[in-house]
C-alpha cells in the first residue's frame, strides 16, 4: 500500500504575562512581552522532517500614536526521524539567536545543542 504524503503546520501568537524586559537605553521596564511561534512537519511513510521557529518581542508605547515593536530573540527547531508503530527515533537540533533591531540587542542569548532520541508513544482509552 502506498502511503500518502502528509503536511501539518501551526502558527501561534501569545503573551508571556510573568516576564519583563528592561529597555537598555532608557532603563524603562516593559511587561509587554509577546511571541509568534510557527512549525511545519512533512511525513511520508515512516520518515518525517519538522522545522519551526519562535520569536520573542517586547512592545512599548501602547496607547500612543506610534507603538514600538522590538524583536529580541528567535529560537529555531529542526528535527527528522523515523516513526514505526509506537516507536520514534530521531535527531533534533535547537538553537537560539539574538535579534539585533537597529543595533540594540535586548536579549543576548546565542547557543545551540543537538538531541538524539528514542520515544515510546501510546494512547490509553478514548474513542474515535
Amino acid at each position: 500500500m502506498l502511503e500518502v504524503l502528509m503536511f501539518t503546520f501551526f502558527m501561534e501568537i501569545g503573551w508571556i504575562p510573568d516576564q519583563g524586559v528592561v529597555l537598555p537605553e532608557s532603563m524603562q521596564y516593559s511587561e509587554h512581552v509577546f511571541y509568534v511561534d510557527m512549525d511545519a512537519r512533512v511525513q511520508w511513510w515512516v520518515l518525517w522532517i519538522r522545522g519551526g521557529m519562535k520569536t520573542y518581542s517586547w512592545h512599548s508605547g501602547f496607547g500612543t500614536a506610534a507603538p514600538e515593536f522590538w524583536p529580541a530573540r528567535t529560537d529555531f527547531r529542526f528535527a527528522y526521524g523515523l516513526t514505526y508503530s509506537v516507536f520514534t527515533v530521531g535527531l533534533r537540533h535547537l538553537c537560539s539567536h539574538s535579534v539585533d533591531p537597529y543595533g540594540r540587542i535586548t536579549d543576548p542569548v546565542d547557543g545551540w545543542y543537538n538531541e538524539i532520541f528514542l520515544r515510546l508513544e501510546g494512547k490509553v482509552g478514548g474513542t474515535k
